[in-house]
């Protein structure tokens, strides 16, 4: 232990060998001789007796320069300009895509393990786990002396298919070597190879599966599950996206397409590295290149695969992996890493990493897309709610439905909390509560004191009065106990606009100062009302804390809808004309459309319109959603997107009540 610490300890030669190696890159370094001969004589005489063979030699020297410059040396310019010394010297595949076996049709994994008697214990548990998989089988690669020890063992005897001992101090040596002997097996038997550190620690089966599956659905070349614990941030899991696309996969645990394992290591792997250090940094760019049917590498959210913080097995030096890296990098410029996420395959729809809601009871999801095995709940109790009290506070929150003009559109709120209160079990004590309710209508004070401005043509809103609310709400829950505080990621608030990753503060409230802590505070959770399947750049849904709920109508006053044959209109819209809008007025007729100019709610009109008309049309704003998409819908209208708008409540579609078809389509109206 002493020595591995010793070794691991940052020295000034370590410090210095990244630039060492660098320099030794770009600067290939000549030897000079420094003896001289003992005298000017003794070179004359050397030179004189040596003249008469000189001819002959200098003819032998042109005819190897000949042949340098017909066969070397273009190998050598285009390795050399891609910064790689002598060192590093290698050959890739001409970059023409060669042609490669195409990925089997089946699904068998081949779990490769390099083990030692240290990590007994873990390779123990991780062959308990994968046993239940009935198409994996086990390959150990032993570094120590312990196979026999290994042998006695039932776990082992019953997982282990194959297995290989010998002193070794490098995984990718054993990978390259079990290849080199067993690979054209190997790639008739299994379609995958899945290369496992002997101290990850897996989850349960379930999660194991949804990762197998998850790779095998998308075709990855190589996949990886998230990991707690990588030095990588990439590679951990993901708040809001299930399945994503990467240009990373780390060695700790890859699951690499058997036909792409035998290729990366037979000719990106370098035999002449001394570490593990490299390959993963270049391989996905590399994959990609010579697979061009298949995503590359992508890495799965499937419950808590860990690497222990600090933990490390590798049998050499930090040293000596910086300068398998750095010559890695040198090498193959080209093929090296950023790294980044670069498309999210499958959204975290069901809040899987939320730490409250997976202790929670959580409805299943719809038979007909069912939520991964990774992201079901437990059922062992209800959900506790606290609600802060606000009846000392004057009109119960500003929950009340007096207010007007704008109000209208957040009538939803006046419903929250009887909603939650008949769904979950309310609790007086706050320390016994699963997640806090604060009951107060925050969107409807705002929209009451909202003014039309023509100067600046938009809302403007009673800052004042909103900032004065915050206050109180504030003192109220801090009143109760340090919860607000400590957890608000336990804490659901009302909101107007759905939260983003990487939202910018002023898009929350049409750029005005309101509710500066109650709705800009990044980790509460939202009730809210519109969000945007198309975010602004640099944005994405926060899946993880909202939950979006559709615009309120009262379904008590809904009537029957009329027949089509009765419908007066083939199109109807009620809106404002404003937001990139003008179009339509070249497209309706004017007794297709009800203007709508204060932005603060609907009209008796405009309920007559959409109840005879055969399609509502509902563009875009500011936002995708509004309030007269439910009405339409309520006077049992189908609609008509000109953009695409996030359907509420999870929803998987709007398949049934609307169609999508883009605004271009609209500007050619003759052929509509």
């Amino acid at each position: 232990p002493a020595r591995a610490e010793e070794a691991s300890r940052p020295t000034a030669d370590s410090l210095r060998s990244p630039l060492h190696s660098t320099l030794a890159i770009i600067m290939p370094a000549t030897t000079a001789p420094n003896v001289l001969p003992a005298s000017r004589a003794c070179l004359f005489t050397r030179v004189q007796s040596e003249r008469r063979s000189v001819w002959p030699r200098i003819l032998l020297l042109f005819v190897v320069a000949l042949f340098l410059l017909a066969c070397v040396l273009p190998a050598a310019y285009e390795h050399f300009k891609n910064g790689a010394s002598s060192k590093c010297f290698g050959v890739l595949p001409a970059k023409t895509r060669a042609k490669v076996p195409v990925a089997a049709s089946f699904f068998h994994v081949l779990t490769f393990m390099v083990v030692g008697r240290k990590e007994a214990v873990n390779v123990q548990a991780t062959c308990d786990v994968l046993s239940g998989v009935a198409n994996v089988s086990f390959f150990y690669a032993h570094y120590d002396d312990a196979q026999p020890w290994y042998a006695k063992q039932a776990w082992y005897r019953r997982c282990a298919r194959d297995h290989v001992a010998y002193r070794e101090k490098v995984k990718s040596r054993f990978v390259v070597n079990a290849i080199a002997s067993r690979g054209s097996a190997w790639a008739e038997t299994y379609s995958h190879v899945w290369i496992i550190d002997e101290d990850v620690r897996l989850p349960p089966l379930r999660y194991v599966r949804h990762f197998l599956r998850e790779s095998h659905d998308h075709g990855a070349l190589i996949s990886q599950p998230a990991i707690y614990g990588s030095v990588w941030s990439l590679l951990r899991p993901h708040p809001r996206c299930a399945t994503r696309a990467t240009d990373l996969v780390e060695l700790m645990l890859p699951l690499l397409q058997t036909r792409v394992a035998l290729d990366v290591f037979t000719r990106l792997y370098r035999s002449e590295a001394t570490t593990d250090w490299g390959l993963d940094i270049t391989w996905c760019k590399y994959a990609a290149s010579r697979f061009v049917d298949s995503p590359a590498c992508i890495v799965v959210n499937a419950g808590r695969f860990v690497h222990p913080t600090g933990n490390t097995t590798a049998n050499y030096s930090r040293r000596s992996g910086q300068e398998d890296f750095l010559c890695m990098r040198a090498m193959h410029a080209a093929l090296v890493s950023e790294p980044k996420n670069l498309a999210c395959l499958r959204e975290d729809r069901y809040n899987s990493l939320d730490p409250v809601l997976t202790d929670a009871t959580l409805a299943p999801a719809p038979a007909a897309h069912h939520a991964p095995a990774a992201i079901e709940a437990s059922r062992h109790r209800p959900l506790k709610m606290y609600v802060y009290r606000l009846k000392h506070f004057g009109s119960k929150g500003h929950c009340i439905s007096l207010h007007g003009g704008g109000a209208h559109d957040f009538e939803w709120e006046l419903h929250v909390e009887s909603n939650l209160r008949a769904t979950f079990a309310v609790t007086a004590d706050p320390s016994q509560a699963d997640f806090f309710l604060l009951p107060a209508c925050l969107n409807r004070l705002w929209a009451s004191g909202w003014r039309w401005s023509e100067a600046r043509q938009k809302l403007r809103a009673c800052v004042e009065c909103t900032s004065r609310f915050e206050r109180k709400l504030l003192h109220v829950m801090r009143a109760v106990g340090p919860w607000y505080d400590e957890h608000p990621e336990k804490h659901l608030v009302t909101r107007h606009r759905c939260p983003y990753i990487g939202e910018q503060s002023w898009a929350i409230n049409a750029d005005e100062e309101v509710y500066t802590e109650l709705w800009r505070h990044p980790r509460l959770r939202y009730i809210c009302l519109e969000t945007d399947p198309e975010p602004p750049p640099g944005a994405v849904r926060d899946w993880h804390r909202e939950v979006h709920v559709p615009y309120f109508v009262d379904a008590a006053t809904m009537q029957s809808p009329l027949p089509h044959a009765k419908r007066a209109h083939d199109f109807g819209f009620a809106g404002s004309l404003c937001c990139g809008r003008g179009w339509l007025t070249e497209l309706l007729r004017l007794d297709e459309r009800v203007e709508l100019r204060d932005h603060t709610g609907s009209a008796a009109n405009a309920t007559r319109l959409l109840r005879t008309a055969s399609f509502a049309v509902e563009p875009r704003g500011d936002m995708p959603e509004r309030r007269i998409i439910y009405e339409a819908l309520h006077a049992g209208t189908p609609l008509v997107f000109t953009s695409p708008v996030a359907p509420p409540l999870r929803l998987l579609s709007w398949d049934g009540v609307a169609i999508e078809a883009g605004a271009s389509l609209w500007h050619g109206a003759e052929p509509l």
